[in-house]
């Protein structure tokens, strides 16, 4: 669609018009990931350093890098107002941060505008309208915006404006206490916006270019992430990754919380897969046995072992992992499983017992993706389990500055998370087949075993 430009701002989208052409002292936008807002904020800063020559103008944002770039988009805004820079200054941010620069752009009608990092010593002391940039990523947030607050609300240095904005960053900084007083309607002087992922596209597709959400949100895999990152949402930044109301929610009676032996030994085309998380005095040795049935995977037994020496750990390992319907296993090999793990390996074989070190990206891997299984309802585990619910309830997701996911959960009577562990171990083992039947998978271990060269496995 074209559009007819007789200002620079003409080229916004409808929510972003809405929010430079606010006249509030004090405004923050809550704004969707990839919505512009940068480009649309520079923009306003540039507008307002056209409106009042001789006016100051600081951008601060999380890092040295980010300050930067934003001013970049500045240097862009420049000409569509008929103003030339007259001057470019790199200099250290502060006395106390001189490893870290900061840059000043100088207008051709005696205007400014200072890049800084957001830290509370390289915001102190200016005078003139701020604009911080992903405000909720600042490493002190708080403490900057203190830093601030008492130069621009001095009567005598005259009005000066204060803009934030930022994606959400969790429930413990400023940006969000701004937001959850607006929605509370607790008097506050602050004009707020949000534009989640659904109102920039509705805005996008009056010019053609929509996105397909659907898609986009599969892409992004993690419905925390998405909430955050794409419906501006303010998540608990340290949650549990899986709530009690979905745990109830996969609880079944026909699931079995007894080690299921019999059915280890009975005859039969079975899809059976075991995940084991190993331990000797402090945590537990968790064996856990899923079966396959259509698309479910349901608990058959769970075993326990506490301070158990490794020879009896081993014995009872390789008693469940004779069993011909046991598919595949994923054992954990980190720290103190690493031998075992290796002598189940050559007993039974690389391609049917699988060696697992434990790193952040695998962890990762196998929690979220038992927690999407436990969202769809895909496992079900046995009602009234109370140490393997509070086991998988006790798994902590930490969403770090950066975005990236961290899994920890706290040591306890009852071990470190290693039913859970166990069930997320089994749960891996099993999508190593998530595209076989029944009689295919048996088929194919079938071929397997037939060209096996251990030992064990014949016997």
């Amino acid at each position: 669609m074209d559009i007819l430009i007789k200002t620079p701002f003409d080229l916004f989208y409808a929510y972003q018009r809405e929010m430079v052409d606010c006249a509030s002292r004090f405004r923050a936008a809550n704004c969707c990931r990839q919505s512009g807002k940068d480009f649309t904020f520079a923009g306003d800063i540039v507008r307002n350093a056209f409106v009042s020559p001789g006016s100051g103008h600081m951008i601060a944002a999380p890092s040295e890098r980010q300050s930067l770039d934003t001013l970049e988009k500045c240097k862009q805004w420049v000409e569509a107002f008929n103003l030339v820079i007259k001057s470019e200054e790199l200099t250290p941010a502060s006395a106390e941060s001189s490893n870290v620069l900061a840059k000043t752009i100088r207008l051709s009608n005696g205007s400014h505008i200072r890049a800084v990092p957001g830290k509370p010593d390289t915001v102190r002391g200016f005078t003139g309208s701020v604009w911080l940039t992903e405000v909720a990523f600042f490493e002190k947030p708080m403490a900057t915006w203190a830093a601030i607050a008492p130069t621009i609300t001095n009567p005598l240095a005259g009005r000066k404006t204060a803009t934030i904005w930022s994606t959400p960053n969790g429930q413990d900084d400023f940006f969000y206490r701004i937001f959850r007083d607006a929605e509370r309607a607790v008097a506050t002087p602050w004009t707020t916006f949000t534009n989640d992922i659904y109102t920039v596209n509705d805005a996008w597709k009056t010019r053609g270019r929509g996105v397909d959400i659907d898609e986009l949100k599969q892409m992004v895999g993690d419905g925390d992430i998405w909430a955050q990152e794409y419906e501006c949402k303010f998540i608990d930044r340290a949650s549990v990754l899986f709530s009690y109301e979905a745990l109830f929610g996969i609880e079944s009676a026909d699931a079995r919380g007894e080690f299921d032996w019999e059915l280890l030994e009975a005859p039969g085309t079975r899809m059976l897969y075991l995940g084991v998380d190993i331990a000797r005095k402090v945590d537990l040795t968790v064996l856990y046995l899923l079966e396959k049935v259509g698309d479910v995977m349901w608990t058959r037994g769970i075993l326990r072992l506490r301070n158990t020496p490794f020879r009896i750990q081993r014995e009872l390992l390789f008693r469940a992992l004779r069993s011909r319907g046991i598919l595949r296993a994923c054992i954990d090999a980190t720290g103190i499983g690493c031998q075992l793990a290796e002598e189940a390996a050559e007993a039974f074989g690389d391609w049917r017992v699988e060696r697992c070190t434990f790193t952040g990206e695998f962890k990762n891997k196998i929690f979220l993706r038992l927690r999407a299984a436990a969202e769809d309802k895909l496992v079900r585990i046995p009602a009234g389990d109370r140490a393997l619910r509070e086991s998988m309830h006790s798994v902590q997701k930490t969403v770090t500055n950066a975005g990236n996911i961290r899994l920890k959960a706290a040591h306890t009577d009852d071990g470190h998370a290693d039913d859970a562990t166990a069930l997320a171990l089994a749960y891996e083992a099993a999508s190593q087949f998530s595209d076989y039947s029944g009689a295919e998978a048996a088929s194919a271990n079938a071929y397997r075993r037939a060209n096996n060269k251990y030992s064990s496995w014949r016997q």
